[in-house]
Formats: C-alpha cells, structure tokens, sequence
C-alpha cells in the first residue's frame, strides 16, 4: 500500500507560496509593470509575459487541456457511480443497470482497459508537465527576469 506523503507536499505548498512572496517582492523592489496575482501560477503566467517568454503559458495550457480531457474521460465513471447511488436508495432499480456493465464488461474487455490505459496516461503526462512547470520552467524564467534586472 502506498503511503501518502503530507510533508513533501505541505513542502510544496509553502516553496510555492514562498517563491510568490519572492515574486512580489521583485516587482514591487524594481517597479515592474507586471500585474500582482494572488497564486504563484498566476503570477508566473504575468512574469511570463511580461518577458515575453510563451514556455511557461505553453506548458500550463496543456495541462489545463489534461485536466478537460480527464474530467470528460472521468463522466462515465461518475455517472455510474450515480446510478449505483440511486439504486441503494431505491430510486431505480440498479440491478439492470449493473448487470449491463457487466455484460459490457465481458463483451468488450479490451475497451475497459485502453479506457483506463488512456486515464493513466492522462494523469501521468499531467503530472510529468506539472514537474517541468515548476522545477525546469519557472527556474528558467526567474532567473531571466532577474538577469534581465540586473
């Protein structure tokens, strides 16, 4: 079983809020036009513009696009889920529709696993995106605008 790792990401969370405060800090120091956000990724965005530098916005429009696409793929599981849950309150009679799914299931069990085949490759590349955002790309851009202060 996997554990959960709270300290790396409440780690995350408090880089992240402490490279916003940085970010601040550098345009209000130096008087940049750059629009103040109140999330870090939004102020990258802003940094990113103002440099002129599309990486960043580039990388965090795929992985808006991911998250669209894995919510679309994500439906026919909540939808499911919402039948199931209507059924044990006896709102429709869930025998018919589970047993479907069955069926389905066993007429078409290649379907079932590129389904989750493409989910998981969906998360993966998402999360693969993220890492570069923040641990190659933002990198990158801060030490542009601070070359470019200095």
């Amino acid at each position: 079983m996997r554990k959960l790792n709270y300290g790396k990401t409440m780690v995350e969370f408090f880089s992240s809020a402490e490279e916003l405060k940085q970010l601040h800090k550098i345009i209000s120091d130096y008087n940049l036009p750059i629009k103040s956000e109140d999330t870090f990724e939004k102020q990258a965005v802003e940094v990113s513009e103002y440099l002129n530098e599309p990486t960043f916005i580039e990388a965090r429009n795929k992985k808006r696009s991911l998250n669209i696409i894995s919510g679309v793929i994500a439906l026919p599981i909540v939808v499911f889920i919402v039948y199931m849950i209507l059924g044990k309150l006896k709102v429709i009679d869930r025998g018919d529709i589970f047993k479907n799914v069955l069926d389905w299931f066993l007429a078409y069990p290649w379907a079932f696993i590129l389904y989750a085949f493409v989910f998981a490759s969906i998360v993966i590349t998402h999360k693969l995106i993220e890492k570069k955002m923040y641990y190659k790309i933002y990198p990158n851009l801060k030490s542009k605008l601070l070359d470019q202060l200095n």
